[in-house]
């Protein structure tokens, strides 16, 4: 439906033009976050949906940010000046 695969890459990528162009920011509850993890992305998950690859990855990374807080502190801080 709205999901483009980079046939090079095959990175994901979610085309929703229905919140694209900062749309997002005047719904009801305004999106604020880059990525929307809808139902169509989670189909293409195949059976086991979030609860497989996706969550293990998610808490791994998660486990990796932890591990390394402070560096990723660092970077923050000096990004927004």
């Amino acid at each position: 439906m709205n999901i483009l695969v980079d046939e090079v890459t095959a990175e994901v990528v979610h085309i929703d033009l229905g919140v694209a162009f900062e749309q997002g920011l005047i719904l009801k509850t305004p999106e604020r976050v880059p990525f929307r993890l809808t139902r169509d992305i989670v189909d293409g998950m195949g059976i086991c949906g979030v609860e497989g690859v996706f969550r293990r990855s998610c808490e791994e990374t998660l486990s990796v940010m932890r591990a390394n807080k402070e560096s990723l502190l660092t970077i923050v801080e000096v990004s927004e000046e």
